[in-house]
């Protein structure tokens, strides 16, 4: 995992902004102007320009570091060392030297010098520096630790005195931690319990106990991570998921003798707070498995968080494609959007054996990718053809244009067989029977895929009927909303579509789901605090199967099949850790029916 995103993400919006506020000379102000706009190069130029006419003036000492960001954004490492050395001589008691340090130290990381990237920012934050640049020193240095150096390394590096000791104290927690992956388990039990000597207070100190041989009681709880909105736009979201986590776990702990608690980590709606809550995770140990997050885009930054770390992250309701394959440890219960294509594209070619398609998609993050999916997975079947891919412009009403090119494709399709057929046909003026064919004639096809939302559901289906669009209309999770079955009536009868979740509120299971729920928080379930009790018992499945390990549960995790949920199914891909389960269902005259 690359260490360069986050440390370049400070740069411009702490130092900058506050410690070079009130600097004013013309100079620096036209090179900070060229900073804002990102215009690093013009930056450079400006300083550098004055400095070699001007090099011993004091106005050296706010230029330097300046130019300094900009070497880092461009990417021009090699030059930053010197430029650090001589302003230090110069400008022994600057207030800008702790931040120059922890610049030097991220040339070097990029530079891959990380034994002298480590001292630097040991310098640093011997220097002193504000708590947000120490929080990303520290996560620097936890990367390197992570993926840079081995056992051996780190041990000398921990054996440096001189080290500051908030960067001794990583670099020996990182070191036992490999000594025992390592199976140095005697050696790393017992420098885990000079650790716990030298560093009671440690945010550590949860994760090196067991090493260290120190038992947890039998009555100690096993903690739950819980990360969700409990503030901001999606808070009812957030809220319902939790709730239905504390309806498994309250059904767990009537009958288990170590009970489960929950720790709830409050997104805010907000990417840059799950970024810090999913950091605040990792580097406290208190919880070791993660439900959440809840949103895609918090759980996609969670995900490369926790990635390679030991935290097991589970999203019961997060659909990015892609995102379960950022780490062995991420698992993603909803389906993805790709899984939703695939499905239906299979259960078009094996089931319906149709063997020609259209796609009227929308030009959408959604449409494009249901749709690429969809097309790869007809790709693996024989004599198939695709006919025709149409995407159209979210809040359009008339779709005449998109079934029309469509037509225009079926059409000359036909001419094509009929001259290949008989090719004394070709006499015959091919452009006023295409023009005739065009117009009157009701024209067939075997399957028109449409990821499309309800609202355009209801418009897209009596469209094709009007122009004489004979086919088997193929949908995905936008589909299965009261309004298709309301407005759309007959013509989108005997649609198939992929959903993402099945709730089936007459099954015994969820009645008994319904009546924990309501005692405990007084309102009735939906299907957002069913999935919050789904992702909740999957997990505490796995701990009564495997125990508490990370490593365990993830095994676990990684071999579920069929898992009967409130919302329907899950399997796990044991590659990727998302579900591949995806319910098939049919529009019948008053509801869905689940067809596989």
């Amino acid at each position: 995992m690359s260490i360069r995103k986050p440390i370049i993400f400070v740069l411009l919006f702490s130092a900058l902004s506050a410690a070079f506020a009130s600097q004013g000379s013309p100079v620096f102000q036209k090179a900070m102007e060229f900073y804002k706009a990102g215009e690093y190069d013009s930056t450079i130029t400006v300083i550098r320009s004055h400095l070699q006419e001007h090099g011993r003036d004091p106005e050296a000492q706010t230029l330097v570091p300046l130019i300094v960001e900009a070497y880092i954004r461009t990417g021009q490492y090699q030059v930053i060392g010197n430029l650090v050395d001589m302003y230090r001589q110069r400008f022994s008691r600057s207030e800008f030297l702790p931040r120059l340090n922890y610049l030097y130290g991220v040339a070097l990381v990029e530079s891959g010098e990380y034994e002298n990237a480590v001292e630097k920012f040991s310098d640093a934050l011997a220097a002193g520096v504000n708590p947000e640049l120490e929080s990303h020193i520290i996560d620097a240095l936890s990367k390197m630790c992570r993926g840079k150096f081995n056992t051996d390394q780190l041990a000398k590096l921990a054996s440096r005195r001189r080290l500051n000791p908030r960067i001794l104290e990583v670099i020996r927690f990182y070191t036992i931690k490999k000594q025992h992956a390592d199976g140095l388990v005697s050696r790393a039990a017992n420098n885990a319990n000079e650790f716990l000597s030298l560093y009671p207070n440690s945010v550590y100190v949860p994760q090196l106990r067991a090493i260290a041989g120190v038992p947890a009681s039998s009555g100690d709880a096993f903690e739950i991570g819980v990360m969700a909105p409990l503030s901001g736009d999606y808070r009812d979201v957030g809220k319902e998921i939790v709730q239905g986590i504390q309806v498994a776990i309250d059904n767990y702990n009537r009958r288990s003798s170590r009970p489960i608690t929950m720790v709830v980590y409050d997104t805010e709606s907000n990417v840059v707070k799950t970024a810090h809550r999913a950091k605040e995770i990792v580097q406290s140990g208190r919880v070791n498995a993660v439900i959440g997050p809840v949103l895609s885009d918090n759980a996609t930054v969670s995900a490369v968080v926790f990635s390679g770390e030991n935290v097991l992250m589970l999203t019961p309701t997060a659909s990015e494609q892609g995102l379960a394959a950022l780490g062995d440890n991420i698992f993603q219960m909803n389906i993805t959007l790709g899984t939703l294509g695939q499905k239906i594209a299979r259960y078009a070619v094996e089931n319906l054996n149709i063997r020609d398609f259209a796609v009227i998609a929308p030009d959408t993050y959604y449409g494009r990718i249901t749709t690429e999916y969809f097309l790869n997975e007809l790709k693996n079947h024989s004599n198939v053809e695709v006919v025709n891919v149409e995407y159209f412009q979210e809040g359009i009403h008339d779709f005449s244009q998109q079934i029309t090119n469509l037509r225009r494709k079926l059409v000359r399709r036909r001419m094509e067989r009929v001259a290949l057929d008989d090719p004394m046909s070709r006499t015959v003026s091919t452009g006023k029977a295409d023009s005739s064919m065009l117009a009157d004639s009701t024209l067939s096809i075997g399957g028109i895929f449409m990821p499309v939302e309800a609202e355009d559901v209801v418009m897209l289906a009596p469209q094709l009927v009007f122009h004489r669009m004979r086919t088997q209309m193929l949908g995905s999770s936008g589909w299965q909303s009261d309004k298709v079955l309301e407005d759309g009536k007959r013509y989108v009868r005997d649609a198939i579509i992929a959903t993402p979740f099945q709730l089936n509120t007459e099954r015994s299971d969820w009645l008994e789901f319904e009546g924990a729920y309501r005692r405990r928080h007084n309102e009735e379930p939906g299907r957002v605090s069913a999935l919050g009790y789904d992702a909740a018992q999957l997990l505490i499945n796995a701990i009564d199967q495997s125990g508490t390990g990370v490593r365990r549960l993830q095994r676990t995790l990684s071999n579920v099949k069929d898992f009967q949920g409130l919302c329907g199914t899950v399997t796990f891909d044991s590659d990727s850790g998302a579900n591949t389960e995806a319910p098939v269902m049919r529009i019948i005259e008053n509801g869905f029916i689940r067809v596989q």
